[in-house]
């Protein structure tokens, strides 16, 4: 068994990229990688709140939500601002994204807590619902922080409406979250994405495909010796 654990946050941009990366390395090591095919692989997502460690966040809203590309314009200029969008929307067209920089940011804790509710159901279901959270977000314009954003990204990923409400409304998954943040901050998290396959290959989140391909081939070394 292969294990891909992503650190990550739900408004990070890098995040949805890094993904996109590992599907594509993920395909290219089932075909071309000897026992590849077979080899069982699963991924877990914990979360991380930039919020919380990161200076470089605090631009987050600690309570409700604002546009994420007036921030960005605040923060840097107008003109730094457009530059940066313009440099995210062509490695998102490299991975197949369209960035719409329309979505509204604040704090992601709810959205983690969903996420809580898809580990719940598998693997497959939470790893589903969080990449269905990201694409709400950054190519749909939707608000992090929504509740109704959020109920419609948990349907995308399978996941009944009613029960993605009733999750959230009643504040489930909260403790799931904090135990993951703490775990987190104990391994010195301060960036995101982190990926750690098999508790052992870190990959950093700026890597292209081939280096997730390099860490996916040392583990699978690994699991063979």
């Amino acid at each position: 068994m292969i294990t891909i654990t992503i650190i990550s946050d739900n408004v990070c941009p890098h995040c949805l990229l890094a993904r996109n990366r590992l599907n594509r390395a993920l395909e290219i090591f089932r075909k071309t990688v000897p026992g590849g095919s077979t080899t069982p692989i699963s991924i877990h997502w914990q979360a991380h709140l930039l919020q919380l460690t990161s200076p470089q966040a605090s631009y987050i809203p600690s309570s409700g939500s604002t546009s994420a590309s007036s921030i960005t314009e605040a923060k840097f200029g107008a003109e730094r601002a457009r530059a940066k969008q313009e440099k995210l929307a062509r490695a998102g067209a490299a991975e197949g994204i369209n960035f719409s920089f329309t979505g509204k940011i604040g704090p992601t804790r709810d959205s983690h807590r969903l996420v809580a509710l898809g580990k719940t159901k598998g693997w497959e279901v939470a790893d589903a619902l969080v990449v269905a959270i990201m694409k709400m977000y950054f190519e749909g314009g939707g608000d992090i922080t929504s509740f109704d954003d959020l109920v419609g990204a948990a349907q995308r990923a399978g996941i009944d409406a009613n029960e993605a409400r009733e999750w959230l409304e009643s504040g489930k998954g909260d403790t799931e979250v904090d135990e993951e943040v703490k775990k987190s901050i104990a391994m010195n998290i301060t960036g995101v994405p982190t990926i750690i396959i098999n508790d052992k290959y870190t990959v950093d989140g700026a890597e292209d495909m081939f280096g997730f391909l390099e860490a996916l081939s040392k583990a699978k070394d690994d699991v063979s010796a």
